[in-house]
């Protein structure tokens, strides 16, 4: 079939994780992946599944919220259902993005060359849809945290901007507590901290970083919060507690120029610092050696996507529209199929 007729498809983890301000040796209860979709579901037969593009978020009601939103570019969730299969449960949404400023579109006569634009009513904008389809174990299945994700490539609709939807719209359901129970000169305490669900869009970086794609990769970012250390000097009776962030750089020269090698030693270095508690950032230099970290342009975020994951290309019958008011049946088929070929997510992992 015609290439118009293709669309590219992203593969992704979709991690749950609970985030609190406990100390780290507690941890909180994990929140599973079918808990934090039913706070999004709740939300989207609310009406609320909506976020403004710089809106900042003061909790001040979801109808207030909703109406200080006016003006403002926005992503939302046009459709959300989760459908029942044998060998799963699959979240499937149809994220959506308004572009405020969009308030018309051109035209131009294959013929006559003349152009023109339609502009639309006083209250329509511009808009992109793009599906994202997740693989949920069934209820009595084993549940670690870590979910299989295809996710239609459609700009501005990128990895960051519904990964952020995703746990604003979580983080406004609220918090919930847990109780940690520490035991200090035999004397028994009880705290409690609160605790909340995210969600993290992971990359399968093994596979993409054994093609060459103009990326290099520049360093890796250890960082750990709060580390306790003892200080004293050697003949010192007295040792001294200090609590600091520390960050540790590892210059991506140093790793081996074959690429093979070059994932074992990106897979050893990782695996050696995040054992200790450290968190991983990884940063790419680009051929035009510009340095891809932190908030980006909405295009360079969507290209950072692409080079960035593992990619598959699914063919439908009709040219795939650049907006559909409805869940397209047939990218979900397909979204579905990439979801269930073990073989694949074998190999990107």
């Amino acid at each position: 079939m015609a290439e118009s007729n293709q669309r590219i498809i992203l593969l992704n983890r979709l991690i749950s994780r609970s985030v609190s301000r406990a100390p780290r040796e507690h941890k909180p209860p994990l929140l599973k992946g079918a808990e934090l979709f039913d706070i999004i579901a709740k939300s989207f037969r609310r009406g609320h599944a909506v976020e403004f593009v710089g809106l900042e978020d003061d909790r001040s009601g979801e109808e207030q919220r909703l109406a200080r939103g006016a003006g403002h570019d926005c992503y939302r969730l046009r459709n959300f259902r989760i459908d029942e299969e044998e060998d799963g449960r699959f979240a499937v949404m149809l994220f959506e993005f308004i572009d405020d400023a969009q308030k018309s579109f051109p035209l131009v006569d294959l013929e006559t060359f003349a152009g023109r634009e339609i502009s639309g009513r006083e209250q329509e904008r511009g808009a992109s849809s793009a599906h994202v389809v997740v693989r949920l174990p069934n209820g009595d299945e084993f549940d670690e945290g870590n979910y299989r994700c295809a996710f239609e490539s459609v700009q501005p609709i990128t990895r960051m901007a519904v990964e952020r939807f995703l746990n604003r719209q979580i983080r406004r359901d609220g918090e919930q507590v847990f109780t940690v129970t520490t035991i200090k000169d035999k004397k028994v305490a009880t705290k409690d901290y609160r605790f909340h669900g995210r969600f993290n869009l992971a990359a399968d970086l093994a596979r993409s970083m054994a093609t060459s794609g103009g990326k290099t990769l520049s360093q890796i970012v250890f960082t750990k919060r709060s580390e306790r250390q003892s200080i004293g000097h050697p003949t010192a009776v007295h040792h001294e507690d200090v609590v600091a962030d520390i960050e540790v750089k590892i210059s991506g020269k140093q790793a081996p120029s074959d690429p093979k090698e070059q994932v074992d030693w990106l897979t050893w270095v990782r695996k050696n610092w995040e054992t200790r508690g450290y968190q991983t950032k990884l940063y790419y230099r680009y051929a035009s050696g510009g340095l891809v970290g932190g908030r980006v342009h909405r295009d360079i975020e969507n290209a950072h996507d692409l080079m960035l994951c593992p990619r598959e290309f699914v063919t439908l019958s009709k040219p795939p529209k650049r907006w559909s008011m409805r869940v397209n049946s047939e990218m979900v088929s397909k979204l579905k199929e990439l979801l269930r070929k073990d073989d694949l997510w074998q190999q990107a992992g």
